[in-house]
């Protein structure tokens, strides 16, 4: 029978949503100081914001939902560009700005390269008549009309991909990505259907030029998290129910552990700049076994760690409330996270006689938060 892995932790971290806001209130206004998250982001519409540094890191870039005025005008997903210290959107990217209006038309997972190239996952109809509905695409960050297909999907190579996660620039001309497959279990007991489970398979790097070419970096088998390193070269990831980040040099193959937070914690959502690395811990997430090995199939968020991998020391990002985050992204000086996140609500669990046993954490709506590094 195969085991179904859920790890939970109280403490957590921040997150993200789109749109022009209103602030609710302005308590969070002033210093940014360790432990006092600055709340970026107040929508509730749209999924997956994803939110990445413009190479400035004056700005921020995320993806999120923006409600259509009609059933012929439905709701798409956009880009948006925000300040770092919030306020509303100054720019939009939005696909019916660039491409023929469709029923489902969204873009997710925005990256920007150090040369201003700007990658994005769009999933929808690319142009009118065109049989291209799901691919990465990459365009000048000033004209995105001027895009090129990096990749559509989904597409065969050493498994059948369907969609990604975790995109970003190696290089200018490299994008690297998780790769994410499906695989169906064999049934756990006589009577029960097979399972058919979504998963993180491995990373993955295309060329950004638009040749349609996409390896498999050996090694990253079951991984759960990418990130560039300190130079097109280098590599920092994440495996499915494992404590380490791994360190890839891509030319040489050379693998080297980079921190290891030690069983039975389980790391993912590695970021890289300026000599650290923030990662997540903990919180709660899902893993099954599959013909690979342990493989995660969802992420609900945990607790945000730097790592100084020259060193290999580990330091906690702490909040005031207790929070979880998702996709942390370190800002180039390596001073500031943004992230997904959301205040938990802490329900207390009493057993028969009235004495609390245990805490049940209930995630709040998702925002974008942004940290001071600590």
């Amino acid at each position: 029978m195969k085991a179904l892995t859920i790890t939970l932790l109280v403490l957590a971290a921040a997150c993200s949503h789109g749109e022009p806001f209103s602030p609710p209130d302005a308590t969070l206004d002033g210093p940014l100081v360790p432990g006092e998250p600055l709340r970026l982001t107040y929508s509730s519409v749209g999924g997956t914001s994803a939110p990445a540094w413009l190479p400035d890191a004056d700005s921020i870039i995320y993806a999120y939902g923006r409600r259509g005025s009609s059933f012929r005008v439905p709701q798409e997903g956009c880009l948006g560009v925000l300040a770092s210290g919030g306020g509303t959107i100054g720019r939009e990217i939005c696909s019916r700005t660039i491409f023929a209006n469709q029923m489902s038309d969204v873009f997710t997972f925005p990256a920007v390269s150090d040369a201003g190239q700007l990658a994005f996952m769009h999933v929808g109809q690319a142009t009118q008549g065109d049989a291209i509905r799901e691919a990465i695409l990459a365009a000048p960050f000033d004209d995105p009309t001027a895009y090129t297909i990096v990749r559509s999907f989904p597409f065969q190579g050493d498994a059948f991909y369907l969609a990604i996660d975790d995109l970003q620039w190696l290089g200018e001309s490299t994008l690297i990505f998780i790769g994410l497959a499906e695989e169906q279990l064999p049934p756990a007991c006589p009577t029960c259907d097979p399972e058919l489970i979504r998963y993180s398979r491995a990373v993955l790097a295309a060329d950004a030029m638009g040749s349609g070419t996409v390896t498999v970096i050996p090694g990253t088998e079951t991984a759960t998290s990418v990130t560039a390193g300190e130079s097109a070269d280098v590599i920092y990831y994440t495996l499915g129910g494992d404590s380490r980040i791994f360190r890839r040099v891509l030319s040489s193959g050379d693998v080297t552990v980079a921190h290891d937070f030690g069983a039975p914690t389980v790391v993912r959502g590695v970021d890289y700049a300026a000599g650290l690395i923030v990662a997540m811990i903990d919180g709660r997430h899902a893993s099954r076994s599959a013909s690979l090995g342990t493989v995660q199939i969802s992420e609900s968020g945990g607790m945000l760690v730097m790592v100084v991998p020259a060193v290999g020391a580990s330091v906690p990002v702490t909040t005031a409330a207790p929070m979880w985050f998702r996709r942390p992204a370190l800002s180039a000086n390596g001073t500031e996270i943004v992230a997904e996140g959301e205040v938990l609500q802490l329900d207390p669990i009493r057993n028969s006689v009235g004495t609390i046993v245990g805490y049940d954490t209930i995630p709040g709506p998702t925002s974008i938060w942004r940290l001071a590094v600590p």
